[in-house]
């Protein structure tokens, strides 16, 4: 999937090395994110939401993304990152504080579905704020099923009252994901998209620029090369960005995949896989 960032495709070789790196990061090993994100000051974190996609059926209060930030919120450049199948948007935090870390006018939107908004947290958010211990989170979540003295716990929700998510599935998702990346282009700098799934991720960059002609894709990751069209647009550009980034993509085993056509901008696909297995190929 693709994001529109006003930027040259200089611009965008040098924010895929910066994604290539964060990314990296997440794949080695732990202690490295650790680390850094120790180095970040901790900050009171809370989910934002903001209206989005009317799906078929919904009550309005459910029609909302929400999206947790992390770094300086004058920051205008924005890393979007969407996690996997069973995780939230708090997943991210600590490669997220690292990352805001070590790119500034960087922040991270990190996303939490509207899924999430049927979920019961009335508990956990009273622990958080010091009004519920350990065993009476345990208790309302878990203890109750086996000890039917707790009768404060965790309700389950009938079928019956949310039939209408049944049919949210991947257009809701994808639609929720427009919005939240709509909301970050207002800001006035670059968006690049970012994931996670069991099997590995994938980023997307793309830009509005002049293009690649096809002929000339093959040779846009050589050292020193820029076509004819790239030096009339960018004199002071020097051809090494897209080198760089194929040298930290072949260290980390990153895929990367390059589309472009004259006029129509360029889409770059970083394809990084699960920490482990055979290296993909660049092309």
């Amino acid at each position: 999937m693709g994001l529109r960032a006003r930027s040259s495709r200089a611009l965008v070789a040098g924010t895929a090395a910066v994604s290539l790196a964060a990314l990296l990061i997440a794949c080695g090993p732990p202690t490295l994110a650790s680390a850094a994100s120790s180095r970040v000051t901790t900050l009171s974190l809370s989910v934002t939401w903001m209206p989005s996609y009317a799906a078929p059926d919904t009550p309005a209060q459910y029609n909302k993304v929400g999206v947790l930030k992390i770094g300086p919120s004058a920051a205008k450049n924005v890393l979007v990152l969407e996690p996997g199948t069973s995780a939230g948007s708090a997943y991210f935090v600590p490669l997220a504080k690292w990352i805001v870390s070590k790119t500034p006018g960087w922040q991270v939107w990190s996303v939490e579905r509207r899924e999430n908004l049927l979920e019961d947290q009335s508990e956990l958010n009273l622990a958080k704020e010091g009004k519920a211990t350990a065993t009476q989170l345990f208790d309302y979540y878990l203890g109750y099923i086996k000890d039917p003295t707790i009768t404060h716990h965790f309700q389950m929700i009938p079928n019956s009252t949310v039939e209408f998510a049944k049919s949210w599935g991947m257009n809701v998702a994808v639609q929720d994901l427009h919005t939240v990346i709509g909301a970050a282009s207002k800001l006035g700098g670059k968006v690049v998209l970012g994931g996670h799934s069991l099997g590995g991720a994938v980023v997307t960059i793309e830009d509005s620029g002049i293009g690649i002609p096809t002929a000339k894709l093959p040779q846009i990751f050589d050292d020193y090369y820029r076509t004819a069209e790239a030096v009339k647009h960018n004199k002071a550009s020097t051809g090494l960005g897209l080198a760089i980034v194929r040298q930290v993509a072949m260290a980390g085993k990153v895929g990367v995949r390059v589309e472009s056509a004259p006029q129509l901008g360029t889409l770059f696909t970083l394809n990084f896989p699960a920490c482990w297995g055979e290296a993909p190929r660049l092309t």
